[in-house]
């Protein structure tokens, strides 16, 4: 009996070890469907953001599109009333009618360029653009602001000759 004992301690200890295991066991599958969990909401999180970024972009591209497309009808509207307009009077008449022309051109590619710097800022400041969106955007913003200031130039040149065309008769 004495040599019974000992076998029953340890058929006892080999209990208590696959208890132990069990329990280990229980909680690695806990922690594993814990992981597998957050892993799906981090992928999925991504997937969205991913998403939102494109969207932001995409409706930057839409903003600009609308801006190009009202500049181009307003210009077609400038050359169909230049074109339409009835031949000038004499030479002081022609040359008012081409700087009254120039001058509001140049007023609507600034108007243009003013709209695209205000959409490009707006989704600039937007943080869930993606960095390469980022970097695209603030070159773009870079440009329409060069071409913003050439414009001004150029209006306020404009704005003097249309100016001294009218007093030049």
């Amino acid at each position: 009996e004495p040599d019974e004992e000992p076998l029953l301690e340890r058929v006892q200890r080999l209990r208590e070890y696959r208890d132990a295991l069990l329990q280990q066991r229980d909680e690695l599958q806990r922690l594993q469907a814990q992981q597998k969990e957050w892993l799906d909401t981090l992928t999925s999180s991504l997937e969205v953001a991913e998403e939102t970024e494109s969207e932001v972009y995409r409706r930057w591209l839409e903003d600009i599109e609308q801006i190009n497309q009202a500049l181009d009808v307003t210009l077609e509207r400038i050359i169909v009333y230049r074109q339409n307009s009835v031949a000038a009077k004499d030479q002081a008449s022609l040359i008012r009618m081409i700087e009254w022309g120039r001058v509001a051109t140049l007023e609507e590619q600034l108007r243009a360029q003013e709209a695209i710097i205000e959409a490009t800022s707006r989704a600039l400041a937007d943080e869930r653009l993606l960095a390469s969106e980022a970097q695209e955007l603030t070159h773009a913003l870079e440009m329409a602001e060069a071409r913003a200031s050439r414009l001004r130039a150029e209006l306020a040149e404009a704005r003097e000759a249309l100016f001294l065309s009218e007093y030049a008769t």
